[in-house]
């Protein structure tokens, strides 16, 4: 994962952070996904964009080397809650 899908996704055109950790469960109970890793991108404009590229593609079409148990995919837009 570090070696080789980081930096795949660190290539997408448009994205501005990413970020990744391994998810636990608070009552010690098995948590439905071990990884959660978010991509940042300015407007839906570039998600949309950055999706489609080449580069998406590549890191996709990586996660079949370390992801057996299939991936679930979000988009979330971000309130401040100040």
């Amino acid at each position: 994962y570090t070696s080789v899908h980081i930096p795949l996704a660190r290539k997408i055109p448009g994205m501005t952070e990413f970020t990744w950790g391994k998810v636990s469960s608070m009552d010690r109970s098995d948590p439905p996904y071990y990884v959660v890793a978010n991509l940042y991108f300015a407007d839906e404009e570039s998600l949309k964009s950055g999706l489609v590229s080449p580069e998406m593609t590549a890191a996709g079409k990586d996660l079949r080397n370390f992801a057996s148990g299939g991936v679930t995919m979000f988009t979330q837009e971000e309130v401040s809650a100040s």
